[in-house]
């Protein structure tokens, strides 16, 4: 609907520009927010993120032709793809190892529950009204504001950032909140010192040129950006290029989003089913089962014909990429030390973003093309998507550290770095 009132057709390639600034902003959002976490801070980052949302979203819904759409989107991009890397860092650094892959996992299981109530609204408010997309590109800042209060208000700092910085205190009264909050539901805590940090590590900020000082970090950055790549280019081919599939397949608009909204529904149970997975499971091998069945699913969804089919096919294959994103995410931020996290996990998420950014540019010209070997290219780029999951599972699983049942302090060997530059 946007790209008809704005004059690009769907066979346009610059039908998919929006989508691909957006992924650009992802970049940008992870990089420069995930180093500036280091020196101001988890909380007040995670509150930037949501300004920015906020006034992308607004500028989105009222764009008037698709350059400003696709500008405005690449602001929404940067705050996006900030939040994936800050939350994803702020929640492992406040998490007990035990519990570390299942809390990461509440949190983007809560993302993926959100796409069935949005689904449903699209369905019925984009083939209706003509104004229906800038209406859901506008949900954003609505949703923004209460979460900025929410956040100001009860968030806490990661204790571990402020030790990291040398405020000691502000850490102590902190983790006092949080025990007095545990005591009171569960009645009872483990006592948590922050005399337990070594002074050597304190008071360190490391951004992303000081990480790659290190071999070992530097091995686990090249290893886990290009995980995220190619997971990305058949996530996001499955988000932007699949629907556009189904519509050039002959479906119908109001029927792809119909399919796309039931097949959707595996997305939120594949998360929960990763959460409740996450911590009994090394995730390095979760993973690579989750990418395994992502691999045979997307084969599936690309040769059937039926429509129950293709929804069976469809939602199975949401369900593995639902279920490896809070894996993921965990397992990435608890392979790098505190004083670096952020930035690292903001750098191999955020580049791995490209991948996202030119797969409707890889998906589509495969998806036009005839096709070799009697497989049409419809099908063909289904399976490119499908092996691009696969290979992402295969590097994680032949060259990934284990993790599970690890504190973050014993996977990341914080302590290198000192020694490093007082040599």
């Amino acid at each position: 609907m946007a790209s008809a009132q704005l004059g690009v057709p769907v066979s346009n390639f610059l039908y998919a520009l929006p989508v691909t600034t957006g992924l650009v902003g992802y970049i940008f959002g992870e990089l420069g927010l995930g180093y500036y976490a280091q020196l101001i801070g988890r909380k007040t980052s995670l509150l930037i993120t949501l300004v920015i949302a906020a006034v992308g979203s607004i500028l989105s819904a009222i764009s008037q032709n698709f350059v400003e759409l696709s500008i405005f989107r690449f602001i929404v991009g940067i705050s996006i793809g900030a939040e994936i890397g800050l939350i994803s860092t702020y929640m492992s650094e406040i998490t007990p190892f035990s519990m570390r892959g299942s809390i990461v996992g509440i949190s983007t299981a809560v993302g993926m529950i959100e796409i069935l109530p949005v689904g449903a609204m699209a369905y019925f408010v984009i083939p209706t009204i003509s104004w229906g997309w800038r209406l859901m590109l506008g949900l954003g800042a609505i949703v923004a504001i209460p979460a900025i209060i929410m956040r100001y208000t009860y968030m806490p700092e990661s204790p571990r950032w402020l030790l990291k910085v040398g405020k000691k205190e502000q850490a102590e009264h902190e983790i006092q909140k949080m025990e007095a909050y545990i005591k009171k539901k569960f009645g009872k805590v483990d006592r948590v010192s922050t005399d337990k940090v070594p002074e050597e590590i304190e008071e360190q900020n490391l951004g992303i040129k000081a990480l790659f000082k290190d071999k070992k970090i530097r091995n686990r950055i090249f290893i886990i950006l290009a995980v995220w790549f190619f997971y990305y280019i058949g996530d996001y081919g499955l988000v932007s290029v699949v629907p556009t599939l189904f519509v050039q397949h002959g479906i119908v608009i109001s029927t792809t989003i119909l399919y796309f909204f039931l097949t959707s529904i595996g997305d939120p149970i594949g998360s929960l089913t990763g959460m409740a997975l996450s911590d009994r499971i090394e995730r390095k091998t979760l993973s690579f089962i989750t990418m395994g069945l992502s691999f045979i699913f997307f084969i599936m969804w690309g040769i059937v014909k039926f429509p129950a089919l293709i929804i069976i096919a469809g939602a199975l294959v949401f369900f593995t990429q639902g279920l490896w994103l809070p894996v993921m995410y965990a397992y990435t931020a608890e392979l790098f030390p505190t004083e670096g996290r952020s930035a690292a996990m903001g750098f191999t998420d955020g580049i791995g973003h490209i991948g996202g950014a030119i797969a409707p540019y890889l998906i589509l010209p495969i998806a036009l093309s005839v096709g070799i070997f009697s497989i049409t290219g419809y099908s063909w780029s289904f399976i490119f998507m499908g092996l691009t999951a696969l290979i992402a599972g295969i590097i994680v699983i032949a060259l990934g550290p284990k993790t599970k049942n690890r504190r973050l302090e014993d996977i990341s060997e914080t302590i290198v770095f000192k020694d490093e530059e007082s040599n």
